[in-house]
C-alpha cells in the first residue's frame, strides 16, 4: 500500500540509483576475490565442522581446495541507513552467479572410503546488510 511505501522511505536516509551504484560496484570488483577469499574459506570450514558435529552419518568432511573464482556479485540496488554520528548501514540487493569451487573429501560412518565432493557455481540473489562502524569526518574516514 501507499502507507507502507511512505513508512519504508522514512526508515532510510537515501536510496542509491544506478549512477551511485557504479562506484560501489567498482569497489566490489576490486576487492573481490583477493580480500574476500579468506573470510569465505573460513566460513565454509566452520560450516563443515558444524555439519559433521550435527550429522552422525558423516565421520569427516575436509576442505581440500577452494577458489572464489573471478565473478563479483552484481549490486542491483542500495539503501543507506544513518545509524548515528559514526555508524551507517547499507542494504544491498545483490545477484551473484559465482564460479566458486570447493573440493571436499568426505568419509561417512558406514564405510571408510573417501568420497570426493565438489561444490561449484553457487547462486545467490537477495539482500545483504553491510554495517560500517567507527566512521569519522577526518581523513581517512574511519577508525582503526
Amino acid at each position: 500500500s501507499v502507507d507502507a511505501l511512505k513508512k519504508e522511505s522514512q526508515m532510510y536516509s537515501a536510496a542509491v540509483g544506478l549512477p551511485g551504484l557504479i562506484p560501489i560496484q567498482y569497489i566490489f570488483e576490486r576487492i573481490f576475490p583477493t580480500m574476500l577469499t579468506a573470510p569465505f574459506q573460513g566460513a565454509l570450514q566452520d560450516s563443515l565442522v558444524n555439519l559433521v558435529n550435527d550429522n552422525n552419518q558423516i565421520r569427516s568432511l575436509v576442505l581440500k581446495k577452494f577458489s572464489m573464482g573471478d565473478i563479483a556479485p552484481r549490486i542491483l540496488e542500495a539503501k543507506l541507513f544513518d545509524l548515528g554520528n559514526s555508524d551507517m548501514a547499507f542494504d544491498l540487493d545483490m545477484r551473484w552467479r559465482s564460479n566458486i569451487r570447493a573440493d571436499l573429501e568426505m568419509r561417512v560412518t558406514s564405510f571408510g572410503t573417501k568420497i570426493p565432493v565438489t561444490i561449484q557455481n553457487l547462486r545467490f540473489e537477495g539482500p545483504v546488510r553491510l554495517i560500517l562502524v567507527g566512521l569519522m569526518p577526518q581523513e581517512p574516514g574511519w577508525e582503526a
